[in-house]
């Protein structure tokens, strides 16, 4: 906020405006100092006529967008004219950050965009004849991969005998080259790990190719090998069998795949296989009718010649055969009586149609046979006209079409079961969502009231111990009093041991929105929580000065480092006191783990695993109080935050405890504020 008069001085102005001007201008500003001054001119110049648009009475705001170390800002400026006496004497400028709501409305934005394409590309897919479909699939795909930024984007089919992927459409960005000839194919059986989570119906998510596990090194050797640094791949599957795959690469650079954008090109997937599918199916139709047309080449078609009236006056052999009748029972006899009632009208109208200029037409319509039955024919027919354009006759050229309408409805039924699945589909997703909402407010709900339920009699124990201890603790000998001594401790130890285990399964059912945390200002809050822990057991603690800025949950991340440094301070041998050290490490250009390093007892290497599952517990009670869940927390917490933990370690010489997380590439001040 920031008050100026009419001689554009500075009247008054807050500590967010005075830090702004430091951070983008280098600027201290003073009350009485003319602001237009200080700034630079194209600045001023803009300053200015806002100023002055509010001292002319005009209450107005804007947008605007600023550039300071290569980020982009957005602002939101209000300039309200400051009123005295009916008279305006200068002007209040309050500016709002919102980038977030910029960057919530832009992602937004891009969300719909890609939805209305997919929209777009279903439809024109549907309404394609089969014969376009290879065509549009290409430019479809090119649509798809422009839109998501890549360099590379494929289908494959998948063999009949489901051993070998062949691309089928592929398109590269400029400068990229086409995939070699032989990387066209790949066997199955060389990519297992993609088959098994593809026959699930999962997508083969890669942000990072060099970070394959070394159990997937032949996917990892195949995907480097063809310059690929990152990729995602959607399963292309009808009936329950995998019929391909759509895949989308990076070559240049690594980049993540967002869940909701895997769960769109799921949706791609769907659209081409069913897409391919279509096709394929008329191209079986397609061969099909070249058998059909080869046994008929080898016979007559059918051959008519009829009267305006309908009455026929010469028929083929061919047609005699199909109707099995004579010549003589076929001829001087009306060609419309055979027609089905629901087509004669047309047919009719049809052929009243023909012109001299446009005689021939070619129809397809139904035909009673002698047997009763119903068949499907072709027929062309040419209407013949005499030297003054009367009409004197039609000559018509026909063939049975049965088989071909046959199929062509059972495609049909085909694309329109198709179109039902992908709606029920859709439909049993939206079902399952809510379903699944519904079962974790109902876990929450439940674990509150069991938490509740056990705590309450923990809770009397402790308190009758201690209401005995002091209501008649001097009438007991020493063994009794230890007694009480071991029930209040056992029910303190229960009463922990509830609330972890609460911590544990929120931490597998809680929303963990991720966003840019300093570990600094993580580690500070976890000392100060546990300073009475410190004191008391004279721990020291080094924490480095280098700590960066991840990606995370606060909140999580303040519970993950609590642990480890509670662990360090406690698992120390007797009368020794523990040693901390707080540290980074630099694993990649967007990786870091944090190290908690002790000078305490050690763990064995068969262990090392062990201590982060539930209720593992290396010691006694007696010895080192817990519950044995602190480290499966840390697990579970690193999980949900898309890192992973470990530990390195040798008995009695302490242990080195890390955790690696996604940064940021931001840095904080001590108030937790960007630099």
């Amino acid at each position: 906020i920031v008050s100026i008069d009419r001689p554009y001085r500075i009247l008054t102005f807050n500590s967010a405006f005075q830090e702004r001007a430091r951070i983008f201008w280098g600027i201290d500003f003073r009350p009485g100092m003319y602001i237009l001054e200080q700034v630079p001119p194209d600045i001023a110049a803009d300053w200015k006529q806002r100023y002055d648009r509010a001292l002319d009475g005009e209450r107005f705001s804007i947008e605007k967008q600023y550039e300071h170390d290569g980020a982009i800002t957005y602002s939101e400026v209000r300039f309200n004219p400051i009123v005295n006496d009916g008279v305006v004497t200068g002007v209040s400028v309050f500016v709002r950050d919102i980038s977030e709501r910029k960057k919530t409305a832009e992602s937004l934005r891009n969300r719909l965009e890609f939805e209305t394409l997919l929209s777009k590309i279903s439809s024109t897919l549907i309404n394609l004849p089969a014969g376009e479909i290879d065509r549009k699939i290409d430019s479809c795909l090119g649509s798809l991969a422009e839109f998501m930024d890549v360099d590379r984007a494929l289908i494959t089919a998948l063999s009949e005998d489901n051993s070998v992927f062949s691309v089928e459409h592929e398109w590269t960005a400029s400068g990229i080259e086409p995939s070699s000839k032989q990387h066209q194919t790949s066997k199955t059986n060389s990519i297992p790990w993609a088959m098994e989570l593809w026959s699930r119906g999962d997508a083969t998510v890669i942000p990072n190719v060099s970070e394959i596990p070394d159990e997937f090194a032949r996917e990892r050797s195949f995907l480097q090998e063809v310059g690929i640094r990152s990729s995602v791949t959607v399963p292309m599957v009808v009936g329950g069998n995998i019929t391909g795959a759509v895949a989308f690469n990076a070559v240049h650079s690594e980049r993540d795949w967002p869940d909701d954008l895997v769960n769109q090109l799921k949706l791609v997937g769907e659209i081409f296989a069913n897409a391919l599918m279509r096709k394929r199916a008329d191209e079986v139709l397609q061969a099909s009718e070249q058998r059909y047309r080869a046994v008929v080449e080898d016979q007559i078609d059918f051959i008519v010649r009829w009267q305006p009236g309908g009455v026929r006056t010469f028929v083929n052999d061919a047609y005699c055969r199909y109707f099995g009748q004579t010549r003589e029972e076929l001829t001087d006899t009306s060609f419309f009586q055979l027609i089905s009632d629901e087509d004669r009208a047309r047919v009719m109208a049809r052929l009243s149609a023909l012109t001299p200029a446009s005689p021939v037409s070619t129809d397809d319509h139904r035909v009673f046979l002698p047997d009763g039955s119903v068949a499907w024919q072709q027929w062309t027919d040419r209407a013949l006209f005499d030297d003054d354009g009367q009409l004197v006759a039609y000559q018509s050229v026909g063939r049975d079409i049965t088989k071909q309408k046959k199929a062509e409805h059972r495609l049909r039924e085909s694309e329109e079961q198709l179109r039902e699945l992908n709606v029920e589909l859709e439909k049993r997703v939206v079902e399952r969502t809510v379903e699944l909402q519904q079962a974790n407010e109902d876990l929450e709900a439940y674990a509150r009231s069991v938490t509740h339920d056990l705590r309450a009699p923990v809770r009397a124990m402790e308190g009758f111990a201690t209401a005995l201890a002091g209501d008649y603790g001097e009438q007991l000998d020493d063994r009794g009093r230890n007694y009480i001594q071991r029930i209040e401790t056992s029910a303190q130890r229960m009463d922990l041991l509830i609330e972890d285990l609460l911590a544990y399964s929120r931490l597998g059912r809680s929303e963990l929105p991720l966003r840019d945390v300093a570990l600094d200002i993580v580690v500070r809050e976890v000392l100060d929580q546990l300073h009475v822990e410190i004191a008391n057991g004279g721990a020291v603690i080094d924490v480095a000065d280098d700590l960066p800025t991840v990606s995370g949950h606060r909140a999580t991340l303040v519970q993950i480092v609590a642990n480890l440094v509670s662990n360090a301070i406690k698992f120390v041998a007797q009368g020794m006191r523990a040693e901390v050290r707080i540290w980074m490490e630099k694993r990649s250009d967007d990786r870091v783990r944090l190290w908690v390093e002790d000078n305490g007892i050690g763990i064995d290497d068969e262990n090392q695993d062990r201590i982060f599952r539930t209720f593992e517990r290396l010691h006694g009670i007696e010895s080192y109080s817990g519950t044995g869940i602190g480290l499966a927390i840390v697990a579970r917490a690193c999980n949900r935050l898309g890192g992973h933990c470990g530990v390195e370690s040798e008995l009695e010489r302490g242990s080195r405890f890390w955790v690696e997380l996604t940064t940021c590439g931001k840095s904080y001040d001590s108030k937790g504020l960007p630099e």
